[in-house]
């Protein structure tokens, strides 16, 4: 069970052919894998989510840099997403809002549910749950 974000580092295997980040349940995600999908061409003044997260989620950069704000505005926590070995783990519940993107930013979220759809994004900090809902 995740009880906060946090980061969480994801083993690599290199040689002279590249290298090789494996994901499976239990390592290094601490959920069973349900999706994933790919956020990508992110113009560097745009924000993606700005919602709380409906599930479990592990966010990697794969390429480039980005900024996570997560949690309600009395405890926001800054993230900075730039390396591809280094994953954050937000818990269900917790509000997320990733900006600042660098050109050519390409982040994998791994999630431990279907997407359910109706996911509302909440602009205004004011809007935002005082407190994670999962």
């Amino acid at each position: 069970m995740i009880l906060s974000p946090t980061l969480l580092k994801v083993k690599r295997y290199s040689d002279a052919r590249g290298s090789l980040l494996p994901f499976e349940a239990g390592s290094p995600l601490p959920f069973a894998l349900v999706r994933f999908f790919v956020i990508k061409d992110v113009p560097a003044s745009a924000t993606r989510a700005a919602h709380p997260a409906q599930c479990n989620q592990l966010i990697l950069a794969l390429n480039g840099t980005c900024r996570a704000l997560v949690g309600p505005v009395e405890e926001r926590r800054k993230f900075h997403l730039k390396t591809d070995d280094v994953g954050l783990l937000i818990p269900k519940g917790f509000w997320l809002k990733l900006d600042l993107f660098t050109p050519g930013t390409v982040l994998v979220v791994a999630c431990d549910d279907i997407y359910r759809g109706g996911t509302k994004r909440l602009e205004d900090p004011a809007s935002e749950p005082p407190h994670p809902t999962g």
